[in-house]
């Protein structure tokens, strides 16, 4: 009795491994025919995704020779990363550099197409977050709060950082969606310029401002 007991045992054990091999199986499948709906409907807006995934399948991982490949900047790349890529369940190594060395980089070159790379490659959550977090830092500088040191709105950073761009001007423009409580979502876009460029940036704001495009701030009698 106890051995016909003994072989049921063993045999339900050997069904409840096939069934799991068969969920596993099913679950691994779903996540690819997800993957293939999901790839085509990135190749739909453009594909970006979808085009690093197959320089991943080509053996190519790391993330500067991708963009290089694909002609994306570091911050498309680590765009897709966190949005897209992860839930494909694709782990693209991050090409995060310490703010050391993005700083030595930076004083080092005096090529603006070069430092523009540089600023290009940065995220918009990791430039602000280490401006935030490192008040001591004398390499970035947040051209609104220039503006406001010269008795200038901030509202007119993106005139200024356009300006900037037309002229060659190393400047990074960062932007981030928010959404508060019940408001609707809005973007807010930080223009940051490099510290070694700062008098000539200085020099474009009061050019601008002798040319009328806006004004300096009402002084507040104290």
């Amino acid at each position: 009795m106890a051995e016909g007991l003994g072989e049921i045992s063993e045999a339900a054990r050997s069904k409840q491994k096939e069934f799991l091999k068969f969920l596993d199986t099913g679950e691994k499948s779903a996540q690819k025919r997800s993957q293939d709906t999901r790839g085509k409907m990135s190749q739909s807006h453009g594909g970006k995704s979808v085009r690093i995934r197959e320089e991943i399948e080509r053996g190519i991982t790391d993330p500067r020779k991708i963009a290089e490949n694909l002609g994306l900047t570091m911050a498309q790349i680590a765009d897709s990363r966190k949005k897209v890529l992860k839930n494909w369940g694709i782990d693209v190594p991050s090409a995060r550099r310490s703010y050391a060395e993005i700083e030595n980089a930076i004083n080092r070159e005096n090529n603006d197409e070069k430092l523009q790379e540089i600023l290009n490659g940065l995220s918009t959550e990791s430039i602000t977050s280490f401006m935030r977090n490192n008040k001591d830092q004398n390499t970035f500088i947040f051209l609104g709060n220039l503006l406001k040191e010269l008795g200038f709105s901030s509202k007119n950073a993106h005139l200024v950082g356009g300006r900037l761009r037309t002229i060659n001007v190393s400047v990074g423009k960062y932007s981030r969606s928010i959404n508060k409580g019940t408001e609707q979502e809005k973007t807010i876009t930080n223009w940051v310029i490099l510290n070694k460029r700062r008098q000539e940036v200085v020099n474009e704001i009061n050019a601008m401002s002798a040319e009328g495009k806006f004004k300096k701030l009402p002084t507040q009698v104290a």
